[in-house]
């Protein structure tokens, strides 16, 4: 899945940016600037976790992030999706876009439904068979590696679906300033006569 920022839905930019199509002989280079001020301005949306900010993340998420030794900046657990954003542009077009399968859903939100599921896991026993234990009131099982030979395989079944909201985060944004950049880009371009 691509998400893209589609739109030039700016009331100073649309029209000098049709009028930039219409009139440059070369347009690609000021495309190419836009696309790049494009690029700028999402990154750097992640890097400050929105403008403005976005939801925090949940303490859940939070712990789990600090038990696996993952940082805690808001989309930038593993930071592929930061890495994914890409500037391109031609003649007639600028974007800023990212490959990643759930770029949609961080940009926009929206709730993930899972269907029932089933499955086995093999969990540590003793030489008896007994499962063996953890935690503060010995419930629960150990999972056990491919290296424990006494382990017990057992079934488990999900019946009921389930499902994940995640909170709009949107850093496929420009900000008002950004505009005013891709303007000014656009307005020195238009003034320049080896464009036209």
């Amino acid at each position: 899945m691509k998400i893209t920022v589609k739109r030039i839905g700016n009331d100073t930019v649309t029209p000098a940016l049709a009028q930039l199509l219409k009139t440059a002989k070369n347009p690609a280079p000021v495309m190419r600037n836009i696309s790049e001020r494009m690029l700028s301005e999402v990154q750097e949306n992640i890097r400050q976790q929105g403008r403005p900010a976005w939801q925090p993340l949940s303490p859940k998420t939070l712990k789990n992030r600090v038990r696996r030794g993952r940082g805690t900046l808001i989309l930038r657990d593993y930071g592929y999706l930061y890495t994914s954003i890409t500037a391109a542009s031609g003649s007639d077009f600028a974007q800023v876009t990212s490959n990643m399968p759930y770029a949609r859903i961080q940009n926009d939100g929206g709730t993930i439904k899972f269907s029932p599921r089933s499955g086995t896991v093999r969990l540590r026993a003793d030489s008896k068979g007994n499962l063996m234990r953890q935690g503060k009131n010995g419930k629960l099982a150990v999972f056990a590696k491919g290296k424990h030979k006494n382990a017990v395989s057992k079934r488990w079944t999900k019946a009921s679906g389930w499902s994940v909201t995640i909170p709009a985060r949107p850093y496929m944004v420009i900000t008002q300033q950004g505009w005013q950049d891709i303007a000014g880009i656009i307005t020195r371009a238009l003034t320049q006569v080896s464009w036209m």
